[in-house]
C-alpha cells in the first residue's frame, strides 16, 4: 500500500487503538484493515529473509568460482567443480541453511586459451515463507550466479601441507613473520591456524582451508580455501653415491667441503668456518647439524635429506648462508627432503639465536618446519620459497620470506595462480 509503511503503524499499535475504542466505526474499519496489516507485516518479514538468503547464497557462490579457479591449471575439471561445492557448502551457515526447504548449486569448466580456465555456477534455493497461507505461496525462489577466471598475481611462497591438523601454521609468544606473497594451509582443522601472545604475521594473502584462531594476521586469513596439491610431487628426489663419509663425519675447523652423499650425517662443530661448493650435497641416515657458532657458506648448492634420521638443525648462534643451483634439475632448490622417505623425520630445526639466509626452495612437506629461541630466517625464492607439512614460528624469532629473482633465473612465468570474478 501506497504511504503505509509497517514499521511506522504495527498491528499491536492498531490492536491498543481497538481496545481503547469501542464505537462500531472503530471496530468495523480495524476488521477491514488487520488483514492488510497483517499481511504486510508477513510480507515485509518473508521477503526479509528471502533476502538475506539470497545475500549469503551470491557470497558462497562468489568463494566457490574463486576456490575452484584458483587451483593451478592442469588441475581437472572433476576436482574443480568438487572443490567449489565443498567451498560453496561450507560458506552457508546453518542459519542460512534452515530458512530454506531445497536448495542446489551446479558448477561448469570452462578452457579458455591453453593458460586459463573459466568456473561458472548457478545456485537456486526455495526460501521458507511462514505466512504462505496468506502471501506468495509456501516458498519464495532465490537464485543467484557467478563467473571466474584466472587473474594474474603473485604465486603462493609458503605451504603447510598438512590437511588435517590442529596448528598446521603455530605462532608463539613475539615471534614476527613478514611475506610478501601469498601463504597457503591446507589443513581443514577448526584452528588450522593459531596465534597466541604478541605473534605477529603479515602476509600479502592467507588462504587457509579450515579456520583459525588469534588476532595476530594482516590480513585476516581467508578460511575455506581450496586445498593446493605439493607444488614439487614432479621433482624427484637426487640419486646417492658412494659415501663421501661414514658414520657420521665431524668438522671441528674452518675448511671447505666437496658435494656428495654423506652416509650418517654431518656436523660442524662450535667454531669452525666451512664453506661448501657448487653441488649437491645428500646426507642419508644422519642429520645436519651446525652448531654453536658455526658458520657455513655456499653458492649454487643443494642439500638433501633421506632416510632415518636425516634432519636438519641449527642451534646456539650458528650461521648459514646459501644459495641454490642456477640451472639444472634442482635449479632453485635448497633444501630438499625426499618425500617417499618412511623413516619418520618430523623436525627442521632452526633455534637459540641462529641464522638462516638461503636463496632458493625450502622443502620438507614431511616435516615440521620450528623456528623458535629468537632465530633469524631470510628466505627468498623467485616462487616458492617455504614447504613444510606443518610451520611453527615462536619466541622472539624473526621470519621473512620475499619473492624475488636478483639471480636472473630463468624460471618460468607462474603468475596466474588467482582467481577474478568476472559476473
Amino acid at each position: 500500500m501506497q504511504g503505509l509503511r509497517c514499521e511506522e503503524l504495527p498491528v499491536q499499535y492498531v490492536v491498543s487503538r481497538f481496545t481503547q475504542d469501542q464505537s462500531g466505526a472503530t471496530a468495523l474499519i480495524f476488521g477491514l484493515l488487520a488483514p492488510v496489516f497483517i499481511a504486510a507485516t508477513g510480507s515485509a518479514i518473508a521477503y526479509s529473509q528471502a533476502s538475506n538468503v539470497h545475500t549469503a547464497q551470491q557470497n558462497a557462490l562468489d568463494a566457490a568460482v574463486l576456490a575452484a579457479t584458483g587451483l593451478p591449471l592442469g588441475t581437472m575439471d572433476a576436482a574443480r567443480t568438487d572443490a567449489a561445492q565443498k567451498a560453496f557448502n561450507g560458506s552457508l551457515s546453518a542459519n542460512t541453511t534452515s530458512a530454506v526447504q531445497s536448495s542446489e548449486a551446479t558448477f561448469t569448466v570452462t578452457p579458455i586459451g591453453s593458460d586459463n580456465v573459466k568456473v561458472t555456477g548457478t545456485a537456486t534455493a526455495a526460501v521458507k515463507n511462514p505466512f504462505g497461507a496468506l502471501i506468495g505461496g509456501y516458498t519464495i525462489p532465490v537464485g543467484s550466479a557467478a563467473a571466474a577466471t584466472k587473474g594474474s598475481g603473485p604465486p603462493v611462497c609458503v605451504y603447510a601441507l598438512n590437511n588435517r591438523t590442529n596448528g598446521a601454521v603455530d605462532l608463539n609468544g613475539t615471534v614476527n613473520v613478514t611475506t610478501s606473497c601469498p601463504v597457503q594451509v591446507n589443513s581443514g582443522s577448526g584452528s588450522a591456524v593459531r596465534a597466541v601472545g604478541d605473534a605477529r604475521m603479515t602476509t600479502s594473502a592467507f588462504g587457509v582451508s579450515g579456520n583459525f584462531k588469534g588476532n595476530a594476521f594482516s590480513p585476516a586469513p581467508s578460511t575455506g580455501a581450496a586445498q593446493l596439491p605439493d607444488p614439487f610431487t614432479n621433482i624427484s628426489f637426487p640419486a646417492s653415491g658412494n659415501c663421501v663419509a661414514q658414520s657420521g663425519a665431524t668438522i671441528k675447523t674452518g675448511t671447505s667441503l666437496s658435494p656428495g652423499t654423506y652416509c650418517g650425517g654431518l656436523r660442524i662443530s662450535s667454531g669452525a668456518v666451512v664453506t661448501l661448493s657448487p653441488g649437491i650435497y645428500i646426507f642419508k641416515d644422519g642429520d645436519f647439524k651446525i652448531d654453536s657458532g658455526a658458520q657455513v657458506t655456499g653458492d649454487e648448492v643443494l642439500l638433501a635429506f633421506d632416510g632415518k634420521g636425516a634432519k636438519f638443525w641449527m642451534t646456539g648462534g650458528a650461521v648459514m648462508k646459501v644459495t641454490s643451483p642456477k640451472s639444472g634439475t634442482y635449479m632453485n632448490m635448497q633444501l630438499m627432503e625426499n618425500r617417499n622417505n618412511t623413516a619418520g623425520n618430523t623436525w627442521v630445526s632452526v633455534g637459540g639465536n641462529s641464522r638462516l639466509e638461503y636463496d632458493g626452495v625450502m622443502y620438507f612437506p614431511l616435516s615440521n618446519i620450528w623456528v623458535y629461541g629468537g632465530s633469524v630466517v631470510k628466505g627468498n625464492s623467485p616462487t616458492v620459497a617455504m614447504v613444510g607439512d606443518k610451520l611453527w614460528f615462536q619466541d622472539s624469532s624473526t621470519i621473512n620470506i620475499t619473492q624475488s629473482n636478483p639471480r636472473g633465473l630463468p624460471i618460468a612465468d607462474t603468475r596466474k595462480v588467482g582467481a577474478i570474478l568476472t559476473h
